[in-house]
């Protein structure tokens, strides 16, 4: 207000009275006439020009004294806080300030009147002032202190930042954003590399269980990876709330059967049957590299729902980005992977009859013995040859005889039990290694399966029958070459006694 403001800045209150008249009607008397005579222009002192500054500042300004009390305010101050004109005048500067926050602005007044000092506005500090309705205002505040003759009084000045908070407010949500989506993107950019460097199903299981669900938030997906012998995928690593199938017919996707990424939105009639819910997106991406099919990257968004209704989720254009990026990622370490396989499977795999070869089982043997003699352990090893091999492959020829060989070695291995390992020694010999097994239990499953696989050939037609000899380590021998030497003595001893029967160690005649 600002005869209350000019009161307090000492500027003297004028009274036309005082004059002697009007100012206006000043007189000067020249015999019978009288005329009129303007008087000089009044110059405003600093007081009243200062006073006028304060009034029409674009700030709000509050007058404070030393008891806390609001001496003088401008009409913008009124204004800002929606009072009545010339109602802050009087009253504790506390009662602009919000109800929680009053005894705490009580003494950070004080300490503020004993210390002095000028704060600047644009602190960042997030202050409020309490409306005349009660409602609270987001403002920046300056302050200072002037003396007037004895008196020393602190002067608030307040501007609405409503909109400078909310520009705060959306920068500190922008920052947050930015730093998010460069996290994210270092995550990413860490995973792409760290993809390159995989060499097993394992690493892949193992790095994929480890980022997704952070890179690829609110879906649920899986890696199936093709079974080259079954036409099928598997799943290999799955994140998200809802498991996937296990297994999947490659004719079950259509982007396994056509070779292309399937990109079905929540309306669409195309998505897939293995799709987990049927009201959101899913993208199907085939793993490729040189035209094979390696596997599966399947993403689908996450549906929600609200208190039982089922909404659609839709995938973003961003999830879609990543998801073909990873899978094409993924498509060069799978392809790596499925060669060292291979190459290694050639290695120890005999290419006839699939079972593994003899380099395979001499490391195998070897790394066998050691482990039974140091967890003290039975080790049964039997020799295996199937009678008159020669006789059938001369008679019905070597097709004929490729075919019982491999037919023998696919029911040997479906035969065994897990731990057992079957091998191709040579010719129609196979071996196979029992972990566990003394003589006289492999002797008994050996007779089992010399049974069983007299009832397979005959619903094939052949009249072939096979021999074996049982050795165990350690009582036939310390070393793999040793407990194979004598089990292969045994297998004489069971050719000599006439074939298809099954003799151990201990009752051959070395």
């Amino acid at each position: 207000m600002l005869s209350a403001i000019a009161k307090l800045l000492g500027v003297p209150t004028r009274d036309p009275a005082s004059t002697g008249g009007s100012p206006l009607e000043p007189e000067e008397v020249t015999g019978a006439e009288a005329r009129v005579l303007p008087l000089p222009a009044i110059e405003p002192s600093a007081s009243e020009t200062l006073a006028a500054f304060i009034e029409a500042a674009p700030d709000g300004i509050a007058i404070v004294d030393h008891a806390g009390v609001i001496v003088g305010a401008n009409e913008q101050m009124h204004r800002l806080l929606g009072f009545e004109h010339g109602a802050l005048e009087g009253a504790p500067i506390e009662s602009i300030i919000p109800d929680r926050m009053r005894h705490a602005h009580v003494g950070k007044r004080l300490e503020y009147q004993s210390h002095p000092h000028m704060r600047r506005m644009g602190s960042g500090l997030t202050l409020k002032a309490r409306r005349a309705d009660g409602s609270e205002l987001a403002v920046d505040i300056a302050l200072g202190s002037v003396v007037l003759g004895e008196r020393r009084l602190s002067v608030a000045f307040m501007r609405d930042a409503s909109d400078l908070r909310r520009l705060w407010d959306d920068l500190a949500a922008a920052k947050a954003d930015l730093e998010r989506e460069l996290h994210e993107r270092r995550q990413y950019r860490a995973l792409t590399e760290l993809l390159q460097t995989l060499r097993s199903r394992e690493e892949i299981r193992s790095v994929l269980s480890l980022h997704m669900e952070a890179l690829l938030p609110q879906t649920n997906g899986t890696l199936m990876l093709v079974d080259p012998m079954g036409g099928t995928v598997e799943s290999l690593v799955c994140w998200g709330c809802d498991p996937p199938p296990e297994r999947l017919s490659m004719e079950e996707c259509v982007a396994l059967r056509c070779g292309r990424v399937h990109d079905s939105s929540a309306s669409a009639d195309t998505v897939c049957p293995h799709a987990i819910c049927r009201g959101a997106d899913s993208l199907c991406l085939p793993l490729m590299a040189d035209g094979e099919t390696l596997g599966l990257f399947h993403l689908q968004a996450e549906a929600k729902g609200i208190a039982g209704v089922s909404m659609r989720a839709t995938l973003t254009s961003d999830e879609r980005r990543r998801a073909a990026d990873i899978a094409e990622r993924l498509a060069l370490p799978l392809a790596n992977i499925q060669l060292r396989d291979r190459l290694l499977n050639q290695s120890v795999r005999d290419p006839l009859t699939g079972v593994y070869n003899r380099r395979y089982m001499d490391e195998a043997m070897a790394r066998e013995v050691s482990r039974a003699s140091r967890l003290e352990y039975g080790l049964a090893v039997a020799m295996v040859d199937l009678d008159h091999y020669k006789q059938f492959n001369d008679t019905f020829g070597h097709d004929a005889g490729d075919k019982l060989l491999r037919t023998f070695a696919e029911f040997l291995s479906a035969h065994v039990r897990m731990d057992d390992v079957v091998f191709r020694y040579g010719g129609e010999e196979f071996a196979l290694m029992l972990p566990g097994a003394n003589t006289r239990a492999a002797r008994q499953r050996l007779e089992e399966l010399r049974r069983a696989w007299t009832d397979v050939a005959a619903a094939l037609g052949w009249s072939v029958t096979f021999s074996a000899g049982v050795a165990e380590f350690p009582a036939n021998g310390d070393s793999p070459a040793d407990i194979l030497r004598a089990a292969d003595v045994a297998l004489y001893e069971a050719k000599a006694a006439g074939r298809n029967c099954t003799r151990t160690a201990g009752e051959a005649t070395p």
